[in-house]
């Protein structure tokens, strides 16, 4: 067997990936689908999954994905044969009205957008904090809805799929 130092850098990531102290399976946003942190002053506050997923997952969801994605322009709800091609506009508009320090102060808090879909996922002080930045989304072209899930102060229960979950 030769030597570890005379083995390329390739070799060395191969042998890593079948050793069983390699690192789980590596999370990425395979679609690209806008995914930002907007505030973080709660230090414990776990980050969410967001749109953050292993190839097995992204493999599993992509027929789900044309299929919704689809049937919106087909119930002619999308002037786009796609709903998620609005995403990306969306974002250009929604993320700046979302960077609202005031709002967002004492806050940790991501957004990602997904089929016309502005979702929110973080840790708030109060339900009223969370309802301010909800609210400013609101009125903004081609958004179908905004989800909020948000962990309300230090006791508050996790509504959302934290990036350390399984």
């Amino acid at each position: 067997m030769p030597s570890l130092h005379r083995l390329g850098a390739a070799a060395l990531a191969a042998l890593a990936l079948h050793t069983p102290w390699a690192a789980a399976e590596d999370l990425r946003n395979w679609a690209d689908d806008p995914f930002v942190q907007l505030s973080r002053d709660v230090a414990d506050c776990p980050v969410p999954k967001g749109p953050l997923m292993t190839e097995k997952d992204w493999k599993a969801e992509a027929h789900w994905r044309i299929e919704t994605g689809t049937s919106c322009w087909l119930a002619g709800k999308c002037a786009d044969s796609n709903a998620y091609r609005y995403d990306a506009g969306l974002a250009k508009l929604l993320f700046p009205k979302l960077e609202n320090p005031q709002a967002l102060q004492g806050s940790s808090v991501w957004a990602f957008v997904q089929r016309r879909i502005l979702f929110l996922q973080g840790c708030v002080r109060d339900e009223a904090q969370g309802a301010a930045i909800e609210a400013l989304a609101k009125g903004t072209p081609d958004l179908v809805m905004v989800v909020p899930a948000f962990k309300v102060g230090a006791q508050g229960r996790l509504p959302y799929r934290p990036l350390d979950a399984p």
